[in-house]
């Protein structure tokens, strides 16, 4: 565990690089096994801490009766996503014959999950204090989830050292898995989903 925390300012600065698109951010991991293993502390630790805050700031249009079972959603969904970004990458790097490679952009993907709750707990801190608008929260919202699509295709593209087409394609494979998945687990937990256009439609 001491090893861990000698390697957290290392790590945070990846994950800070790697936000801002810079190659350079793969130089502050190994791509070692272990290192990618003890990387996934940071979701596991991230689970409960989504729990209480999306309790605090639940999904727009639904009745406060669903808020309860939107928080446990939450954390299922979070868990299938991360079995689902194993087996399609695990799929993606034994086709390149790169699984030294996978281990790199798992951690890598990690640490820069972890420096994107900076924004995250902004806007939530925001939202509970009434500083903005809550139309305005969820447009923040949305364009930070599709940069954090951008940023999973430069995480790609310089751990693979593929190119911009193909991680891209890969990013927006991980997108369609990830919305499929919050949908199904909706519906199965009978959960509204609801529409954001058609909640701030024009009246």
């Amino acid at each position: 565990m001491n090893e861990y925390f000698k390697e957290l300012p290392t790590k945070l600065k990846g994950g800070f690089e790697l936000i801002l698109l810079m190659r350079s951010s793969m130089l502050n991991f190994d791509g070692s096994f272990k290192e990618m293993l003890r990387s996934f502390i940071i979701p596991l630790l991230m689970a409960p801490i989504s729990f209480f805050l999306i309790k605090m700031k639940p999904p727009i249009g639904l009745d406060e009766a669903y808020y309860d079972d939107v928080a446990n959603a939450a954390i299922i969904i979070g868990f299938v996503n991360i079995a689902l970004f194993i087996l399609i990458f695990s799929a993606f790097s034994y086709a390149l014959k790169q699984k030294d490679r996978m281990f790199k952009m798992f951690t890598a993907g990690n640490w820069a999950a972890v420096v994107m709750m900076a924004p995250g707990f902004t806007i939530l801190l925001l939202s509970h204090f009434n500083v903005l608008e809550i139309k305005t929260i969820e447009d923040i919202s949305i364009v930070l989830q599709i940069y954090g699509y951008v940023i999973l295709a430069a995480t790609i593209h310089y751990a693979f050292d593929t190119n911009w087409q193909i991680a891209g394609a890969m990013a927006i494979v991980v997108l369609l898995f990830n919305d499929n998945a919050h949908n199904i687990i909706y519906q199965l937990m009978e959960i509204p989903i609801v529409d954001y256009s058609e909640v701030y439609k024009p009246e």
